[in-house]
C-alpha cells in the first residue's frame, strides 16, 4: 500500500489545497426523522470520513475509516430533538448510538424521579441539546478542528455549560475530544457524564477481540453480565433474543492518567483503541449486545457506574461540580490497519 506524504510542500504540491487533504462540507437533512437537521462532515486523503450532528449535542453519527463503517447505527436511525419521543421510556425510541452519544449532565444510566420530585429521563438531556457558537477551523494542513458550546439550564435551576472540542487528525487517523464543563450558577451541581462510544458491523463482527488494560478490574452489573464474564472480550455473531450485558472496568491510568481500551477486527485488519482520562472518567462500562438487529459493542468511560442518580448518590458515587468550577473531560480514538 502507497504511503501518504505527511509534508506539508509534498501535500500541496500533489493536492493543491487544504480542502483536498481535509474537506468539511456542512448540510442539513431534507427527509425522515432527521429532517432539518444540520451536519458536518469532515473527510481526510487517509480514509476517515466523520459525520458530527450540532444538533445533538456536537456528537458523532458516522465514521468510517479506509472504507470501513466503523460505528454501530440503531435501527432508530439518525432522530431530530424536534422528533424525539421525550415522553418516558422514549430514549429507546430515539437512541441513534452512532459512533458517539454523549450522556448527562445530571443523569446517567436509568430514568429515575428524585427525592425533589424533579424527573430525569435515561441517559440524561445532554444529546438533545442543539449545539451553539460553532467554530471550524483548520490549525494544519491535516487537521479540522470543530468546536461549539452546549447549554444545560433551567429557570431557577441548574446552569451547566460544555464547551467542546472535536480535533480530527488525518496525521495519526484520531478523533480526540475534549469538553470542559462549566457550572455557571451560585450553587452545587451533581453531574453525571458518560461517553457512548459504540462500534458497529462491519468492523464489529465474530472473531473481534476487546483488550483492557492490565490493572483492569471487571464488575458484571447483571446476573446476565455475570454469566459471561468468561468471555466478555469476545465477539460472537448475532444472536436471536440475547440479553445485553454490560461489566464495568476500572483501570489505572498511565503516568498522565490516561487509561484505554482497544478492538481488534482480524477481518477488517482495523483496529480502535479509545483513550480516556481516567482520573475524571475512572469507570469504563462495556455494553456488549450480540443480539439480532441491535449487534453493538459500547465502550463508554464515566464518572459514576451508571446506575443512575439516586444510586449513584447513595452509593456515594455521584459527582459534584462547586460554583463556577470547570472540569476537563478528554477522550480520543485512534484508528489504524493491523
Amino acid at each position: 500500500m502507497t504511503e501518504l506524504k505527511s509534508d506539508k510542500r509534498q501535500l500541496m504540491a500533489y493536492t493543491g489545497s487544504q480542502g483536498n487533504v481535509v474537506s468539511v462540507i456542512k448540510g442539513n437533512f431534507a427527509e425522515g426523522k432527521a429532517a432539518g437537521m444540520c451536519f458536518i462532515s469532515v473527510r481526510t486523503i487517509g480514509g476517515m470520513d466523520v459525520m458530527i450532528l450540532p444538533d445533538r449535542g456536537l456528537d458523532i453519527a458516522h465514521l468510517i475509516y479506509k472504507g470501513v463503517k466503523i460505528s454501530f447505527m440503531s435501527r432508530n436511525g439518525i432522530v431530530s430533538p424536534a422528533s424525539a419521543d421525550r415522553q418516558k421510556e422514549g430514549f429507546v425510541r430515539y437512541f441513534t448510538g452512532g459512533m458517539l452519544t454523549t450522556c448527562g449532565l445530571r443523569n446517567v444510566g436509568p430514568d429515575c424521579v428524585d427525592d425533589n420530585g424533579e424527573y430525569h429521563p435515561t441517559h440524561g438531556r445532554y444529546s438533545l441539546i442543539q449545539a451553539e457558537d460553532i467554530c471550524i477551523e483548520r490549525p494544519d494542513i491535516q487537521t479540522a478542528v470543530i468546536s461549539g458550546t452546549i447549554r444545560e439550564t433551567a429557570l431557577f435551576g441548574h446552569d451547566l455549560t460544555v464547551r467542546r472540542m472535536i480535533r480530527i487528525s488525518d496525521a495519526d487517523s484520531s478523533i480526540s475530544i475534549t469538553d470542559c464543563l462549566m457550572n455557571n450558577s451560585t450553587e452545587e451541581e451533581e453531574i453525571m457524564v458518560l461517553y457512548h462510544y459504540n462500534f458497529g458491523y462491519p468492523f464489529l463482527q465474530e472473531g473481534c477481540e476487546v483488550r483492557f488494560m492490565g490493572s483492569d478490574i471487571v464488575t458484571p452489573r447483571t446476573p446476565e453480565a455475570a454469566g459471561g464474564i468468561d468471555k466478555y472480550t469476545e465477539i460472537s455473531a448475532p444472536v436471536d433474543g440475547y440479553s445485553e450485558q454490560v461489566f464495568f472496568h476500572e483501570q489505572q491510568g498511565n503516568g498522565s492518567g490516561m487509561a484505554f481500551a482497544e478492538v481488534l477486527s482480524p477481518n477488517t485488519g482495523i483496529s480502535a483503541r479509545l483513550e480516556y482520562d481516567a482520573e475524571v472518567l475512572p469507570v469504563l462500562t462495556q455494553w456488549k449486545s450480540m443480539r439480532s438487529g441491535d449487534y453493538a459493542l459500547g465502550l463508554e468511560p464515566s464518572n459514576n457506574f451508571v446506575m443512575g442518580r439516586k444510586p449513584e448518590r447513595a452509593n456515594g458515587t455521584l459527582k459534584k461540580i462547586k460554583p463556577f468550577e470547570e472540569i476537563e473531560f478528554k477522550t480520543a480514538l485512534r484508528l489504524k490497519k493491523i
